[in-house]
């Protein structure tokens, strides 16, 4: 019953791949070999490479993150796929990045996490419930739950996004992404905080989100915060 209820949907609305518009499939697998997996991690401050992505020592923050890991590189078939998932709002998008991801890219960030992010919990960036109705979904929450399953991790929901935002792709400049984020999250004062946390997103540019959410941790007392997303935009900058 199910098989044929998809079936009917895929001749209503076939699927076209993302990259080279073919039908079939929201990524083709010629596509989908284009996929660029980061050859390097770097430190989430001046971007020079580090082991397993850790904040160099003279980089560290008093707030700040301790570290940094991505899968993807945000090159033009990951573009082409999450601007299909974000502003096109087909969320199969996500499933075919997260099903596209190596198996020896989970074994190494399984190895990182029993090294580095232990009794970690994981925490999806949240998405302002206005943009949740528009979107209908959160595709960091989708990314999340599939860390969670491969780490053996749990998932907490301890930070809300407490002001609408424009889309951080939508902003020019570093300044700005700062500013659409600043004061844009609160704790959860239903939900206790772990002394390790993960945050989940799916793109890492300026990394003004992710920096703001860890900033909020922190400052309550959270110990260790560390970020993994499905990509990272080489180069992006972040100044000191």
């Amino acid at each position: 019953m199910i098989s044929t209820r998809f079936s009917i949907l895929d001749v209503i609305f076939p699927r076209l791949c993302f990259g080279c518009r073919s039908l079939g499939a929201y990524v083709c697998t010629s596509c989908k070999a284009k996929l660029e997996i980061v050859s390097d991690h770097l430190c989430p401050y001046c971007e020079k490479p580090s082991v397993f992505g850790l904040t160099h020592g003279v980089c560290a923050r008093l707030y700040g993150l301790d570290g940094i890991l991505s899968i993807y590189e945000y090159a033009e078939m990951f573009q082409h796929i999450i601007k299909a998932v974000k502003f096109r709002r087909i969320r199969g998008g996500i499933s075919v990045l997260i099903d596209a991801i190596p198996k020896e890219v989970w074994e190494k960030l399984i190895i990182a996490s029993d090294i580095f992010f232990q009794d970690a919990e994981i925490l999806a960036v949240p998405l302002h419930r206005k943009r949740y109705l528009e979107r209908g979904f959160n595709q960091s929450d989708d990314i999340a739950h599939a860390c969670a399953i491969m780490l053996q991790k749990n998932i907490t929901q301890c930070i809300v996004r407490n002001r609408y935002t424009q889309p951080q792709s939508q902003t020019t400049s570093a300044v700005e992404r700062y500013l659409n984020t600043y004061k844009a999250f609160s704790l959860n004062p239903r939900i206790v905080l772990p002394r390790k946390m993960i945050i989940v997103d799916d793109v890492w540019t300026t990394g003004s989100t992710i920096r703001e959410i860890c900033h909020v941790l922190k400052y309550a007392g959270v110990e260790r915060v560390y970020a993994l997303t499905l990509a990272r935009r080489a180069h992006t900058h972040i100044t000191k």
